[in-house]
């Protein structure tokens, strides 16, 4: 199934031609579009340097910020709510340290099939005598690893993590000098969590309250806590995660040694994607689009204008029936083909992909990719450690790096 020539869709058939005529083909192409009507949509397997001169074309070349990444459900929400709350956007509490950890709480997903070296880091923990709960509408492996599985109705998450947090309040089990010298306006949050019900959140959830109220106490009492939630694959919506990142305020877990908030990534460079900028929302560095200063050292940096308008990612235009009219993919996953006749309609598909699926079968243009064994790049894992992956073998046929192309 390896792509190793470059190919060109002509009259509904394939004509293989050479990596320069395939490369002096899309140029000319692409200089009938500019803007809104071509996006980018890259892939999260992809090394760093891949994917920095991907965006880098896309917003410094081809003027667009129709740019986003494939299987990434929930990474950009996590992104923004650690941002927000933190100034920092990934992984707060270190897996050096997770075997000393008096208390873990995994919400969602199945880490153990997500993320096994996470998930297995984790189980060494429990096993060393940390508490281990996990809140799942499912029984997943790691609900049947943990102490305790508290099983909420499905959609009912977020208001059980509020129920936890308003028991915080209950019992005076917050800090209040923490919150008042590491918050901003923690009193109207105070207040806001104080009109939530809880014996309410027993009806919706189906979780008995003084279930609820053990766990809070001993989420107060451990010295070291940390928290686990999936982002790429079975992510959760951003309201959850916001609600997660509170309810570890209140408990003074954050900012603090042996605790930690932990988004887990499921894809091998997702967090290194967004890392090097490949987000609707967000600029190499995580600057904000909206950040006039940070554009303009991006402008600076690279040498030219770039685009002042908001992002939007592939999907969204593609659901919008925006002003697309070209599209360029690398090594996409499947799901994007919900959208088959609208990208069938477009004028221009680009495809960059190592293997043969049914996505490259709808482009016009096709060039073979090297794998991660047939190329030097780096990797940025979920603790933001970044990985360095040397050539193995040489490529097969034509492959070449993305960055290269």
């Amino acid at each position: 199934d390896r792509i190793i020539t470059c190919r060109v869709k002509e009259k509904n058939s394939w004509k293989e031609v050479k990596l320069e005529e395939a490369i002096g083909y899309l140029a000319e192409k692409l200089s009938r579009y500019s803007g809104w009507e071509v996006g980018f949509l890259g892939s999260p397997r992809s090394s760093n340097e891949d994917n920095y001169l991907f965006g880098k074309f896309a917003r410094a070349v081809m003027k667009s910020n129709l740019l986003s990444l494939t299987s990434d459900a929930g990474q950009e929400e996590s992104t923004l709510v650690l941002l927000e709350g933190t100034g920092w956007p990934a992984a707060l509490g270190s897996l050096e340290r997770l075997r000393q950890a008096d208390y873990i709480l995994v919400v969602g997903g199945d880490l153990t099939k997500q993320n096994p070296i996470v998930a297995s880091e984790i189980h060494y923990a429990a096993r060393a005598g940390a508490r281990l709960v996990t809140i799942s509408p499912r029984e997943t492996q790691m609900a049947r690893l943990s102490r305790l599985h508290l099983r909420p109705r499905p959609g009912t998450t977020r208001l059980l993590l509020k129920a936890l947090s308003r028991i915080l309040l209950d019992e005076g089990l917050i800090e209040e000098d923490y919150l008042r010298n590491n918050t901003k306006n923690h009193g109207d949050f105070l207040a806001a969590i104080a009109a939530v019900e809880p014996e309410q959140i027993e009806v919706a959830t189906g979780i008995e309250l003084r279930v609820l109220r053990e766990e809070a106490r001993r989420l107060s009492e451990a010295r070291s806590a940390y928290v686990f939630y999936p982002t790429g694959i079975q992510s959760l919506d951003r309201n959850t995660i916001a609600a997660i990142f509170n309810l570890f305020l209140l408990a003074g877990k954050v900012g603090k040694p042996g605790c930690g908030i932990n988004p887990v990534t499921g894809i091998s460079n997702l967090l290194g994607s967004y890392d090097m900028g490949l987000s609707p929302l967000l600029l190499p560095g995580y600057s904000p689009l909206s950040d006039e200063a940070s554009l303009q050292r991006l402008e600076k940096l690279w040498g030219c204008r770039l685009n002042l308008e908001p992002g939007k990612s592939v999907s969204e235009s593609l659901a919008q029936n925006n002003r697309m009219r070209a599209l360029l993919v690398v090594d996409h996953d499947e799901e994007i083909i919900r959208n088959l006749k609208k990208i069938e309609n477009l004028e221009l598909v680009v495809y960059f992909g190592a293997y043969e699926n049914p996505f490259a079968r709808l482009a016009d243009v096709v060039f073979p990719l090297t794998t991660y064994a047939e190329a030097d790049g780096t990797y940025t894992n979920s603790e933001r450690r970044v990985q360095l992956n040397e050539k193995k073998v040489e490529p097969s046929g034509e492959a070449q790096p993305l960055w290269q192309i």
